[in-house]
């Protein structure tokens, strides 16, 4: 039996460990990031018509819910689910209480 040398071996295998893995790895690599939930409710401030300055006052009112209730799961950028119902809050300079989502 013919004798290989160790660098040829360990090249052969590095080269088939890269074309296993390459495919592999930069797919994953590529995959698109879902948006957090900050840019999905960033994203409905500016759907629904909001300022920037609106969407800051809303975002302050948002924060003192999630102080107020710690329980409170944010589901659109003006609605929380809260142990016992959902509370709404109403847009800086909307007429209407509504759900932004």
């Amino acid at each position: 039996m013919k004798r290989v040398p160790f660098r040829r071996t360990a090249g052969l295998m590095a080269a088939a460990a890269a074309l296993i893995a390459g495919p592999t790895l930069s797919a994953h690599a590529m995959a698109p990031a879902a948006p957090t939930g900050q840019q999905t409710y960033a994203a409905q401030t500016r759907a629904a018509g909001l300022t920037d300055e609106q969407a800051g006052e809303l975002q302050r009112q948002v924060d003192a819910v999630r102080a107020q209730e710690p329980r409170a799961r944010q589901t659109s950028a003006n609605t929380f689910d809260i142990p016992g119902g959902t509370v709404t809050l109403p847009a800086p300079g909307q007429s209407e209480t509504r759900d932004l989502a």
